[in-house]
């Protein structure tokens, strides 16, 4: 490594290291300081041609910046989604966004739904597969124009490096149009196609949607669950699965990954590590609860966690009721061999034996290290550690102090666990250190960098996360 000078200076610009120096030292290269201000060089965390390279323009699991914008030596990447209704795409969809943008990937995912929505007198015929009206094929072929210039235009001009399109995609010329639009523009296509033969999974992703309308009546229920099933019956004679003859860099998705085959995928690492991705997700997540250990005393915790657990048991089950007689249609929880509620801390100890709960020990929960400031208040900091504790408030993510973790070193850490979570599907409880709660609840969040350290687990509180098709929902107990 080429040889730096130091000065007195905490943001001395000639102890920098330049790209060519990075790549050719690797990505753990680190800027040479006098101070523990990031151990990360300044060439990693800005971006020279983004408007603005303050901090909330990185994401809490990115491992560094690049003067493209652009990460894992990837260049531009889309995916596309193809399936009938019902088969998932859209959880699919923003799942995917979720962890590239957890990545640092500048990320979006663009719904042709949302886009129909926005046209006027869309014709019946619309709705139905098959080329039904002339009308109805002018309006799809004017709608997709619209979604793919927009696509276009996130590529070129928003410095956009992932593009997610969600739609039916089942023809092999729209997909074949998709591919030369973006193939001329040096974008990577990776088609991923969602195939649900398991009845009961329909049925779920069909009880999905009628959650997240919430109507309130089984009449209705009735008229959306009917015109899901109408439409999946009438998408189904014109739809062409992928085929290896169309050359496609492609995923089939079969029963929301119960299995998966990856075809011509030659396109890098962060595709792969997509893929990866793929293979953990879960359809049906159940609810997540959150609650700080912060302040209980190791002789105390195993009482309060009792307390806390028949807490959000209580939760579930009225909720359950609500649900149900919100909407009768929907029947008892379709996971029966699961646990009423799953347990994770970092502490081992023993509950009583109860059927209903699955306490699992996870050393990955562990507390960030605080190093030299352990056991210290804020006062004693500011005291002892003037400098740093200065310097701390400029970036409170990346920060290290003597000895310790920063935010960011916990996020990495705990990136196998976010995995895990992908893939849980009973309700699942975190019992652990707030700044371990912040990372995991800052991850379904999209929470940035700026967000992650001010997140706040009061004494007590349970957040209480519900991931939806569509939305998420927070409530606090």
């Amino acid at each position: 490594m080429t040889k730096e000078t130091v000065s007195s200076n905490p943001i001395n610009k000639e102890a920098t290291i330049t790209n060519h120096e990075e790549l050719h030292n690797g990505l753990g290269s680190e800027e040479v300081r006098i101070n523990n201000h990031m151990a990360r060089t300044n060439t990693r965390w800005q971006n020279q041609n983004h408007s603005s390279n303050r901090n909330h323009d990185f994401y809490p699991g990115q491992l560094y910046g690049t003067e493209s914008g652009k990460l894992f030596h990837a260049g531009k990447i889309m995916i596309v989604l193809v399936g009938l209704p019902a088969t998932s795409k859209t959880l699919l969809a923003h799942s995917l966004e979720r962890y590239c943008k957890w990545l640092g990937v500048v990320s979006r995912v663009f719904n042709l739904a949302d886009y129909r929505r926005k046209f006027k007198d869309v014709p019946k015929e619309y709705f139905f597969g098959g080329e039904t009206s002339t009308k109805a094929i002018e309006v799809r072929k004017q709608i997709r124009k619209v979604s793919i210039n927009d696509m276009k235009k996130f590529f070129q001009e928003e410095n956009g490096q992932l593009a997610i399109f969600d739609a039916m995609n089942t023809q092999k010329m729209e997909r074949r149009c998709i591919q030369e639009n973006f193939q001329c523009l040096n974008v990577n296509v990776l088609f991923v196609e969602s195939i649900m033969t398991d009845k009961d999974l329909t049925e779920r992703n069909i009880k999905l949607v009628m959650e997240t309308i919430k109507e309130g009546n089984d009449e209705f229920d009735k008229k959306i669950r009917y015109s899901l099933l109408n439409k999946m019956l009438t998408s189904k004679p014109s739809y062409e699965e992928i085929e290896d003859s169309e050359k496609l860099s492609y995923v089939k998705f079969n029963n929301f990954g119960k299995q998966i085959v990856v075809k011509n995928n030659h396109q890098g690492y962060l595709l792969n590590k997509l893929v990866f991705f793929l293979m953990n997700l879960r359809s049906g997540k159940g609810r997540i609860f959150f609650c700080s250990s912060n302040s209980i005393h190791q002789e105390d915790i195993s009482n309060c966690l009792k307390s806390i657990y028949n807490r959000v048991i209580e939760q579930i089950k009225k909720e359950d009721i609500v649900r149900r007689n919100f909407s009768p249609s929907l029947q008892e929880d379709d996971r029966p061999n699961s646990p009423i509620l799953t347990i994770w801390c970092e502490h081992k100890f023993q509950l009583e034996e109860d059927s209903d709960i699955e306490l699992i020990n996870k050393s990955q929960l562990r507390r960030m290290n605080l190093g030299a400031i352990e056991g210290l208040s804020e006062e004693e900091i500011e005291k002892q550690y003037p400098k740093e504790y200065k310097e701390s408030f400029e970036d409170l993510y990346h920060y290290r102090y003597p000895r310790a973790e920063s935010y960011h070193d916990l996020a990495i850490r705990l990136e196998g666990l976010l995995l895990e979570l992908e893939h849980q599907q009973s309700d699942l409880l975190i019992f652990a250190d707030e700044s371990v709660l912040r990372i995991l609840y800052g991850y379904f969040m999209s929470s940035s960098c700026i967000e992650v350290p001010l997140l706040n687990f009061g004494k007590g509180e349970i957040v209480e996360l519900s991931l939806k098709t569509f939305s998420k929902e927070i409530k606090k107990l």
